[in-house]
């Protein structure tokens, strides 16, 4: 009798428990996510703004096809470029005009030169200029994705490095030129004040671009420029980068948002097996609102963690990023097998797929972004110290002995090594400078010059980052 007791007690329990693993659902609040997300590094919250912006950003001088029919009001319709008898479907991949010496009789770079000439164009980006001054409340959208303007940041940042080459090689203007490198860097930290994980990686990209025109500009020659001014307005710019845990605040946020999309609060905080597959499978927050999800598998959900074990792995994992402050140490932790920092949330937390965020379940992604990242700083200060070098030798008519002797007038400090966080290294060689970094496994192996840029070393090679060397002839004067 007992034992029938027993059992029909057990039977009733088993019953409400498929009964709720069966029928309830998580319950996620992307909206509540997404104000902590945009509350970390705050920008004005002005909706004119924000439109205008948006606007900008969707349709740009280069497609006004595209655009509203109100969008361009008042313009001379006579005065658009035609671009159309150059590039016969009127989009124009900006990213070729950056590669090779600049050549008006090329198709690309006279299409450009066309949209560079129009004023509309003109109008554009000195609007952008003076909307990235102050920055706009971005429009996230966790339910779906992240951002869904992010590749036009990029492509923006390309078309104002673009026409920074232009007025160089057709005006000779370095102050436009500095003015464009400005705004492309404001616009990249638009991305980075949402401290997530692609957009970090997107904007670390837009400020290689204008590091990468920096130094080019520096080899091919652009006059002269007010270096400290042009490095106090980077340093103002750029997002600090430590501690990493802060930087990647907003991806732990994000994951968290990704715990309560497959997490079902009521009943004990039980993690909802089949839909955390659905969501890991299609790399957003919440499963698509048509998806077939096998609930049976809830069943299993004692097997897992619950929610608050998994947000506290969460929160560890993050917080345990904070032993990446240099590129060295980013480059030996990177691997999972590491054993530097703590693994990822995986499986019993729910990710059943998503291990470290994105992609390769061998590498630490948030790790490897935090090495670009330092990788990119790296080449900006580099970049503005080049600069300040062919300033100081325009003035004295030779080279510094030492960095320190560019501080203050030609920059207000001296330029950081985010290889192992010292001074980036400077030698003096006759009427030749070399700067470097020590790389990737931070040993100073004396600037050996492997005639190669910067962004093209590869993760496993482990020698010097060599950012300027022999000069050509007659460059300085």
């Amino acid at each position: 009798m007992a034992l029938l007791l027993l059992a029909a007690m057990f039977g009733v329990w088993f019953g409400r428990f498929a009964w709720l693993r069966i029928t309830l659902e998580p319950t996620p609040r992307p909206h509540h996510y997404e104000a902590l997300i945009l509350a970390l590094d705050p920008a004005p919250d002005d909706p004119a703004i924000a439109e205008q912006a948006m606007d900008l950003l969707s349709f740009p001088p280069w497609v006004w096809d595209e655009a509203p029919t109100d969008f361009f009001s008042g313009v001379d319709v006579s005065t658009r470029p035609a671009v159309a008898a150059i590039v016969p479907n009127r989009h124009l991949d900006i990213t070729t005009v950056l590669q090779g010496p600049w050549d008006a009789n090329r198709p690309d770079m006279a299409a450009a030169t066309a949209i560079f000439s129009w004023d509309e164009f003109e109008k554009a980006r000195r609007t952008m200029g003076e909307l990235a001054m102050t920055g706009w409340r971005e429009r996230l959208d966790l339910s779906t994705g992240l951002l869904p303007s992010i590749g036009a940041y990029r492509t923006w940042s390309r078309w104002l490095v673009a026409h920074s080459r232009w007025v160089r090689e057709t005006r000779g203007d370095p102050a436009i030129a500095v003015e464009d490198w400005l705004i492309a860097l404001r616009l990249a930290r638009q991305l980075h004040r949402l401290q997530l994980l692609l957009p970090q990686m997107v904007a670390s990209g837009m400020e290689r671009d204008v590091a990468s025109e920096m130094r080019l500009a520096v080899i091919e020659g652009i006059g002269e420029v007010d270096t400290a001014a042009l490095f106090r307005d980077v340093d103002a710019i750029l997002a600090p980068l430590e501690p990493p845990s802060q930087v990647l605040e907003g991806e732990r946020l994000w994951l968290h948002h990704c715990l309560e999309s497959a997490f079902v609060r009521e009943g004990g905080d039980w993690l909802a097996v089949g839909t955390a597959a659905e969501s890991a499978y299609w790399g957003v927050g919440s499963p698509p609102t048509d998806s077939q999800v096998c609930r049976l598998w809830n069943l299993t959900s004692p097997l897992f963690h619950n929610l608050a074990t998994a947000r506290a792995n969460v929160d560890a994992y993050i917080a345990s990023l904070n032993v990446c402050t240099d590129i060295a140490i980013c480059q030996q932790t990177v691997r999972l097998d590491s054993g530097k920092v703590l693994p990822p949330p995986g499986a019993l937390d729910g990710f059943i797929r998503l291990a470290s965020g994105y992609g390769c379940p061998l590498v630490d992604y948030n790790i490897s972004a935090l090495k670009f990242a330092y990788m990119v700083r790296c080449e900006l200060d580099a970049a503005v110290t080049m600069l300040a070098l062919e300033e100081y030798c325009r003035d004295a008519g030779c080279y510094p002995e030492s960095l320190d002797q560019l501080v203050p007038h030609d920059m207000h400090r001296l330029p950081v090594d985010y290889g192992d966080r010292q001074t980036l290294r400077y030698l003096l060689d006759g009427h030749r400078c070399i700067l470097y970094s020590v790389g990737l496994n931070g040993v100073d192996d004396g600037g050996v010059d492997t005639g190669r840029r910067p962004e093209d070393f590869d993760d496993n090679e482990n020698l010097d980052i060599l950012f300027s060397g022999p000069r050509r002839e007659g460059l300085t004067e």
